[in-house]
């Protein structure tokens, strides 16, 4: 497996077990906190796929 592949199926572990952690006891700005944990976690899973789909697009130019 490739260095990035391994990368993101750790990352995609460690949300899925974040994703089963009951949120309800969660204070207000505990809550405010994961919230915006989640957007950066986003924007950065966003980047990604750009950066995905801009290479897949750059080797169809070149072919």
């Amino acid at each position: 497996m490739t260095k990035i592949l391994d990368l993101l199926a750790q990352a995609e572990a460690a949300l899925n077990e974040a994703a089963r952690i009951d949120r309800s006891a969660l204070s207000d700005d505990e809550l405010v906190a994961v919230l915006k944990a989640d957007e950066r976690v986003g924007r950065l899973s966003d980047s990604s796929r750009a950066l995905d789909a801009g290479n897949r697009h750059r080797q169809r130019d070149e072919s």
